[in-house]
């Protein structure tokens, strides 16, 4: 019995022992390191394991009256970086530690003082000429873009091509333009991926020398011609041209394409040797898209060499065949209840832009039917509205999320399709962490309604995302454990199989962008130039800079535009006064549809404007950073 009291007794004070409340921090120290173009405090101590720590901080000296105020709690490291601090400003510092038990007194309190770098500039001058005639180049445009540093640094040259630029010390890649020439970057080379970095110490002075290439317009001739329907009036249509070679497309985002006029007549100009079919989608639904030469298929398509203008590319349209045919079926779940859902019908092996996809909504029963479809071969995907996994059909009622592994529906002039039947699987996520991300293709464009899955430890779809027209998508409801992670969209392949993992340690949300490629080109990928200039809303905006912001904690930000022109783009940063403080595009570019993400993490909290310039078009938008 005595050996029993005795146990229990050295139990309880061991117990007591471990549980007791913990020992003030000791040896606090502080020192200012570099932080960027910025300065921080690094605050280390020495104290007992196995508790978390406080951190208080004071503006002013030991003598200020000002009070203490806690900055950080749950650390668990003898560690903290401050970079909440500001040039030539004291601050006070003490730090706690706690436990179940209670918390400790403070440690001792440090003083330190945020001191502003010493910068002795770098001097960068030279002279930027012609290439083709060694003429000095006035007004172009030389940056200094920053690779570690806020803002990038611009000047224009003189009459006689030469410049000089004051930077502050860092590393820098070199960059030339001017209207009419190629731009370049130091060395020699079109992209800032391919650009020599420049590292600057104070004080330096460098000088280049650069030539820039003139740019030579390509020689071009007029494909034209006139569109009317059966009866010869007039009607509007958009006509297409597109470059092929060896058969295929050659470059499908470079395709022209214009409207008719009033007459039914349209002109394009195509560049000196090229082979191009031309397509014809009039605007009036009723009337059939066709190829030139009165063909229905791409491979049928006549090819034309231009050698110089060609005329008379004319088109007699056709009306479009009304098809005495239908699929109809139900979306239910497995107690056999219908669920609202959309059905989309893909047509395969389809010939004309555009005419690959089909959607209707069902009622809230689960019904839907498509009705005059053009006759061919079709797979079928039903997405519930909620709280259900889409699938694609498959005869024998089972789920798949693979478009290839779905039953094709074959589908005549006269054919009564009913039956085509899916069962939906409900959607249970339970937990609380967040996955979210972009999705692109290998031309950096986004990808509007790819599938995203999260696939569990047992092999089975727990939950999944659609992309947006920006690309982007977000899962939300994983617990935390692993899953794998991958996208897919019909008639697109991807090898992005990629797994990701939530845990306790503060990764409730995750980042994860994937990319998509396009399966071998048919006449679906043909994109015709915009008709308009249009520079969009970025997104997301605001943007946040900071993991402790409402917004979530992701620096950047899409931005796209499109133009129905070739020429010098520009896209700049402002900052509310007007200064510009990053140049994001300047250069030529062919017309088409553009997208680029823009990473704001070094420029401080506000209101900043972006202006996209083509010649004389200007459109400006603004964005709101939170940090």
């Amino acid at each position: 019995m005595k050996k029993y009291f005795l146990s229990l007794i050295i139990f309880l004070l061991g117990y007591s022992f471990l549980n007791a409340q913990p020992s003030p921090p000791t040896n606090l120290t502080a020192q200012v390191i570099v932080q960027n173009v910025g300065r921080a405090v690094k605050l280390d101590w020495d104290g007992p394991a196995n508790v978390n720590y406080r951190v208080f901080k004071k503006i002013g000296s030991l003598s200020d009256t000002t009070q203490f105020i806690r900055i950080a709690t749950n650390i668990s490291t003898k560690t903290f970086l401050d970079r909440m601090v500001a040039f030539n400003q004291t601050y006070c510092y003490y730090v706690v530690a706690y436990n179940n038990s209670g918390v400790s007194g403070p440690s001792n309190i440090v003083e330190v003082t945020v001191t502003p770098p010493v910068v002795q500039l770098a001097v960068i001058t030279g002279n930027v000429f012609n290439d083709a005639n060694n003429n000095p180049i006035a007004r172009a445009k030389v940056e200094l873009i920053s690779n570690n540093a806020f803002g990038n640094r611009t000047t224009l040259t003189d009459s006689l091509g030469n410049f000089i630029l004051r930077v502050p010390p860092g590393n820098y890649y070199l960059s030339f333009s001017a209207v009419g020439f190629k731009r370049e970057f130091y060395n020699n080379v079109n992209t800032i991926q391919q650009a020599t970095l420049i590292t600057l110490q104070n004080g330096d002075s460098l000088n280049f020398s650069v030539g820039l290439a003139p740019i030579v317009p390509p020689v071009s001739y007029l494909v034209s011609g006139n569109v009317t329907k059966e009866g010869g009036l007039p009607i509007r249509a958009r006509v297409s041209v597109i470059s092929v070679r060896n058969n295929t497309f050659f470059n499908p985002a470079i395709g022209r394409s214009t409207i008719t006029d009033s007459l039914g007549n349209y002109s394009i100009r195509v560049r000196e040797n090229d082979t191009v079919v031309v397509f014809c989608h009039p605007i009036d639904f009723t009337l059939q898209p066709e190829f030139y030469d009165n063909k229905l298929t791409f491979a049928e398509a006549d090819r034309i060499v231009v050698n110089g203008n060609v005329s008379n590319i004319n088109f007699v349209i056709s009306p479009k065949p009304v098809y005495n045919n239908a699929i109809s079926g139900v979306v239910k779940n497995e107690d056999n209840e219908g669920v609202e859902s959309f059905v989309s019908a893909f047509r395969k092996n389809t010939q004309f832009p555009n005419q690959r996809r089909f959607t209707v909504s069902s009622d809230s029963l689960g019904n839907y039917q498509f009705s005059n479809l053009l006759p061919g071969e079709y797979i079928l995907l039903a997405v519930p509205k909620s709280g259900y996994r889409a699938t694609f059909f498959k005869y024998d009622g089972s789920q798949t999320l693979n478009w290839r592994e779905a039953d094709s529906v074959v589908v005549t002039e006269t054919s009564l399709i009913s039956n085509i039947n899916f069962t939906v699987l409900p959607i249970s996520t339970p937990g609380f962490a967040k996955l979210s991300g972009y999705v692109k293709d290998n031309r950096n464009q986004p990808v509007e309604g790819a599938f995203v899955f999260a696939i569990d430890e047992n092999s089975n779809v727990y939950s999944y995302g659609i992309t947006d027209k920006n690309g982007f998508y977000q899962i939300e409801g994983f617990q935390l454990v692993t899953y794998t992670v991958y996208v897919d969209k019909f008639g697109y392949s991807s090898n992005n199989v990629r797994t990701v993992t939530f845990d306790s340690q503060n990764n409730f949300e995750k980042q994860l962008n994937l990319t998509l490629i396009p399966n071998s080109p048919t006449s679906n990928d043909i994109k015709p130039l915009p008709e308009k200039f249009e520079l969009s809303q970025n997104y997301p905006n605001p943007v946040s800079a900071g993991g402790g912001s409402a917004y979530g904690g992701n620096p950047s930000t899409t931005i796209n535009w499109q133009s129905p022109v070739s020429g010098l783009q520009t896209i700049k940063i402002y900052n509310i006064l007007g200064n510009e403080v990053a140049t994001l595009v300047n250069e030529y570019r062919e017309a088409g549809s553009y997208s680029l993400n823009f990473d704001a993490s070094e420029l401080p909290s506000g209101t900043y404007f972006y202006r996209l310039t083509i010649g004389n078009y200007t459109q400006v938008r603004k964005m709101m950073l939170i940090k």
